[in-house]
């Protein structure tokens, strides 16, 4: 699940992006994901926030960010 969600990161449509997040950040708050994954996915929602246009696309990512480090 987590794997097409990153897939999908690459859509051209913000709302898609954020959509996607969501599904990023549920795997996140779960806790279940290995240590060595948690990290990779912090590095790839930071780097899937900093250049996107969207606020509600950087929003979701750094959302996420701080559900993994809550978890």
């Amino acid at each position: 699940m987590i794997e097409s969600a990153w897939k999908e990161l690459n859509s051209s449509d913000a709302g898609c992006r954020d959509h996607r997040l969501d599904v990023v950040s549920d795997a996140l708050e779960t806790g279940r994901l290995a240590q060595t994954d948690a990290e990779r996915a912090i590095e790839r929602l930071i780097a899937a926030a900093l250049p996107d246009q969207g606020c509600t696309v950087r929003e979701g990512a750094l959302h996420a960010v701080s559900t993994a480090a809550t978890h």
